[in-house]
C-alpha cells in the first residue's frame, strides 16, 4: 500500500467512526438484529466467525461475547482499522487473524469452515458476477445450521444506481449532522465512484440458487439486513 493510499484510508476511517456514532448507517439497529441471529444459533460447538470488512472489529465483539467462539478471522482493506481491531479484540478470548485483504481472497487462503459469516456494509463494492460468486463460496465453506449475516445498501426494484447513489447523497445532506461538508464530499466521491449496489431481489435470488433460505430485516428504506441460512 503506497503511503497515499494508506492516508486516504485511514481518513475514511476516521469518517466511518463518526458515522457509526451517529447511527447514520442503522448501525444501532443492525447490531440489534445480529445479536439476535447469534444468539438463536443453534450450533453447540465453539463457532468460527468470518468477518468481510471487518473495520476496527468494535461492533461484532459484544455478539462474540455471547457465544463461545473458537477463532474469528477479519479482512479490511484498511491497515489503520485493522490496527485497531488487533487491539479491541483482545478482549475476546479466541483465535484471531486479521488480513489486510479483499474479501474475494478468502476463498484462496481460508482451509477451514465458518458457523458464521459477517459482512457489514462491504458488499456492495462488488460487481455483480463477483457478488454471485462470493455467495457461492460463502455457501461451501459455510457449516451446515451456520449463518451469513449481510448488512448492506441495496436498490429498490426498478432503480438505476444513478437513482439510488443521488437519492443516498441528497439523505446525507439533510441528516448527516455531525459530519463536515468536506467529509460529506469524500462520501459522495466514495459512493459515486465505488459502490454498485445490487437489487435485493437480485441478491436473494442469487442466494437462494445457491442453497441458503433468506430472511429479510429492512431497517429503512436504504439499509437492509439478510439473514442467510444453510440448513
Amino acid at each position: 500500500m503506497t503511503p497515499e493510499l494508506a492516508a486516504i484510508f485511514a481518513t475514511n476511517f476516521n469518517i466511518y467512526q463518526k458515522i457509526i456514532a451517529g447511527n447514520y448507517m442503522r448501525h444501532a439497529e443492525m447490531g440489534a438484529q445480529t445479536q439476535v441471529a447469534f444468539e438463536g444459533l443453534e450450533i453447540k460447538h465453539p463457532l468460527h466467525v468470518l468477518d468481510f470488512g471487518c473495520g476496527d472489529a468494535q461492533p461484532i465483539i459484544p455478539k462474540l461475547k455471547l457465544r463461545s467462539v473458537a477463532a474469528y478471522t477479519g479482512y479490511d482493506l484498511s491497515a489503520v482499522a485493522l490496527e485497531f481491531a488487533k487491539q479491541n479484540l483482545k478482549a475476546v478470548d479466541c483465535q484471531v487473524q486479521l488480513r489486510e485483504l479483499p474479501m474475494q481472497a478468502f476463498i484462496e487462503l481460508e482451509m477451514g469452515n465458518f458457523d458464521i459469516i459477517h459482512s457489514s456494509y462491504a458488499i456492495h463494492h462488488l460487481q455483480d458476477d463477483e457478488k454471485r460468486h462470493l455467495l457461492q463460496n460463502c455457501f461451501n465453506r459455510l457449516r451446515n445450521g451456520g449463518i451469513m449475516i449481510v448488512i448492506d445498501i441495496f436498490r429498490n426494484e426498478g432503480q438505476s444506481r444513478h437513482d439510488y447513489i443521488e437519492e443516498y447523497i441528497s439523505n446525507i445532506g439533510l441528516t448527516w449532522q455531525t459530519i463536515t461538508q468536506a467529509e460529506k464530499e469524500m462520501v459522495y466521491y466514495h459512493m459515486r465512484n465505488y459502490d454498485f449496489p445490487a437489487y435485493t431481489g437480485d441478491i436473494i435470488n442469487w442466494a437462494g440458487t445457491v442453497g441458503f433460505t433468506i430472511e429479510e430485516h429492512h431497517i429503512d428504506r436504504l439499509h437492509t439486513m439478510l439473514l442467510l441460512k444453510k440448513s
